[in-house]
């Protein structure tokens, strides 16, 4: 029996080149950005963004914030407020510990979504996400 020798240099670089060939390009990923919105009509107000992207804007009047704070014998209270670049406000707070919850669970850089009805300042939807699409602040 006669063995051949054989150099597996040239074999590993055609594997390496075909696999250049099979293999798609990989992307970055898809990005979105949502600076504050807000939405008015007679029924309610409705406020959404990234706070990320607010942060970022060019503009100097847009804002976006949530937040908690407790006052001793009371429940704790949440907040969202927003302020869109053409000068929108919307603003709305509650005591519901699930909506507490919710605006609990912000971070930096997450969507924000709030409703409140148009004949009080009690929230009627809060909503959060965090998610790889969103830009982080800079």
């Amino acid at each position: 029996m006669k063995i051949r020798n054989v150099s597996l240099v040239p074999a590993l670089a055609m594997i390496a080149l075909a696999s250049f060939v099979v293999v798609p390009s990989a992307h970055a990923g898809e990005k979105y950005q949502l600076p504050v919105v807000i939405y008015s009509n007679s029924y309610y107000t409705m406020a959404e963004g990234i706070l990320s992207d607010t942060r970022n804007s060019s503009d100097s009047t847009s804002y976006l914030s949530c937040g908690l704070y407790y006052n001793q014998g009371q429940p704790i209270t949440g907040y969202c407020s927003a302020r869109s670049a053409t000068g929108q406000t919307a603003y709305c707070y509650t005591t519901d510990p699930p909506a507490v919850q919710v605006i609990a669970s912000l971070h930096g850089d997450s969507f924000v979504w709030f409703d409140v009805n148009a004949n009080s300042s009690v929230c009627s939807f809060v909503s959060t996400e965090q998610s790889s699409m969103y830009t982080p602040k800079q």
